[in-house]
């Protein structure tokens, strides 16, 4: 699975053109991008740590071991309200099953608490078809099964930084001019 392609982005076809080329001038124009990750695997979390190690534009910020504390980060909840110490992501890659809250309810939570800049990826074991629709429903840009191995898991990640790189995903929650 992939992301929806530049030209037929229904967000594109709302948006004007300036607005769009505006946004895809804030993106171009940053030299990282900080990457929250939402997984409660170690094993996971070893093999994507590993792999962001090698990679030129993205940076891992922190791992939230379960949908709650991905919350309490985005929304700047107890210690993450230090933003200089803990930073607002450009970039979610969150799992579907975590324990306590899950990434469903997490993107349930997301549709509420709108962060018009913020790219939501959904990294999952899971690659069902009703999994992948239902995530994309629910407002992630982007849906990818984990890769097993930190080769793949780098090839995958450098691929999704090439699309934030090139403002290939415009945020659904952005609003409509």
């Amino acid at each position: 699975m992939g992301c929806e392609s530049w030209g037929q982005s229904p967000i594109v076809r709302k948006l004007g053109f300036l607005r769009l080329f505006s946004l895809a001038m804030a993106r171009a124009h940053k030299s990282k991008y900080l990457v929250l990750l939402a997984d409660d695997s170690e094993d996971d979390g070893l093999l994507l740590e590993m792999a962001f190690g090698r990679l030129d534009r993205l940076r891992l910020l922190a791992r939230m071991g379960d949908g709650e504390q991905t919350i309490a980060y985005l929304n700047g909840d107890g210690k993450y309200a230090d933003r200089r110490k803990y930073p607002f992501p450009d970039l979610l890659l969150l799992d579907l099953k975590m324990p306590r809250m899950d990434g469903f309810q997490v993107l349930e939570w997301l549709k509420t608490h709108p962060f018009p800049d913020l790219v939501v990826s959904v990294l999952s074991g899971s690659d069902s078809n009703a999994d992948v629709s239902q995530a994309l429903e629910m407002g992630a840009h982007h849906f990818q099964a984990k890769e097993l191995g930190t080769g793949r898991q780098l090839a995958s990640l450098k691929a999704l930084q090439r699309h934030l790189v090139r403002n290939r995903f415009v945020s659904e929650r952005a609003p409509m001019s």
